[in-house]
């Protein structure tokens, strides 16, 4: 009965550990990609892109995006946990949009948003223009690719 209850407080504790390492850092149009994790944390110093953003993240870990266009490929390759996952969303009452304008992205069978990690959460986000080839991709067709 003690090894029982002392084994169930050892996996709450690292849970606990685990949740108590999660950050928020935030993304938006204005910021700067070359900002510190302890700056991008803090609204008005954000990061720019989501992709360079989102690959910064480790398990547990939040990226708000602030609204704005993205111009921009984005391949998420890191991955959370099923206990915590990566949330990459739109920040509350905002709505980012990934836009390849027609010219994004530009390799055949490339995708203008690819997460290859597991245990992503990609949330609130308008996925417009993104082209294959030679050929722009309709609603139906694609340009986001998930993996995981």
């Amino acid at each position: 009965m003690k090894i029982k209850f002392f084994t169930a407080f050892i996996i709450s504790l690292v849970s606990l550990v685990g949740s108590l390492n999660a950050a928020i850092y935030y993304a938006a149009p204005n910021g700067n990609d070359a900002n510190t994790k302890t700056q991008a944390q803090n609204i008005t110093t954000p990061w720019k892109t989501v992709n360079a953003s989102s690959n910064k993240l480790a398990a547990g870990d939040t990226l708000y995006v602030r609204g704005g266009s993205y111009h921009e490929v984005i391949e998420v390759w890191n991955s959370g946990t099923a206990s915590s996952p990566i949330l990459i969303i739109a920040y509350p009452g905002e709505f980012p949009i990934i836009d390849g304008e027609g010219t994004l992205p530009t390799g055949n069978w490339s995708n203008l948003v690819s997460l290859t990690g597991n245990y992503i959460y990609f949330s609130g986000f308008e996925v417009k223009n993104t082209k294959l080839g030679s050929s722009t991709l309709t609603l139906h067709t694609g340009g986001v690719f998930l993996n995981g």
